[in-house]
């Protein structure tokens, strides 16, 4: 994501004044998933990323609209989410079956809930449920230029994100 929509964001969420405690997710580390891949082998990365490159050559145009701040998922939320609306949104939902479609060739775990596109911001503090929430603010529109297969890894301060390959959108 790039740097000025991360300060955007960034300006957007201090105006809300967020009345629960939370734990911020980094903003270098906000993105927006299109599949969870489950774990995948070092020996299995070259024929994903093989397999990643065709998924991904075609991909939709189009931008993203964001326009509020919410409380996520909708039974027992425990973050704060971007709301994110596909500007082009079947197209994209049939580029996200394809993707996934693809990347379980090699990743058989890959998880296939229903895709609902949102950027995740802050966690709620251990155990702690949060209220339904959300807060309006003036649309941002954000035209993604690559997918990457990133690996994720628990740490003590939270999750650690690692780019294994970025895939560049020629648009």
């Amino acid at each position: 994501m790039p740097k000025n929509l991360q300060e955007t964001i960034q300006t957007a969420w201090r105006q809300t004044n967020f009345p629960f405690k939370n734990r911020p997710i980094r903003p270098h580390t906000w993105h927006l998933t299109l599949a969870f891949l489950d774990d995948v082998s070092e020996d299995r990365l070259e024929p994903l990323k093989q397999l990643m490159e065709k998924a991904v050559s075609h991909p939709p145009g189009g931008f993203f609209l964001i326009d509020a701040f919410e409380s996520f998922p909708p039974k027992r939320p425990n973050r704060v989410v971007l709301k994110v609306y596909p500007q082009n949104e079947n197209e994209w939902k049939t580029f996200v079956r394809d993707l996934r479609d693809m990347a379980s060739l090699i990743a058989p775990g890959l998880d296939r809930k229903p895709w609902i596109p949102h950027i995740s911001i802050t966690k709620a503090e251990r155990g702690l449920i949060l209220p339904t929430w959300q807060h309006k603010i003036e649309t941002i529109e954000w035209r993604p230029d690559h997918v990457a297969i990133i690996k994720s890894e628990m740490e003590l301060a939270g999750a650690v994100h690692t780019n294994l390959h970025v895939f560049p959108f020629n648009v």
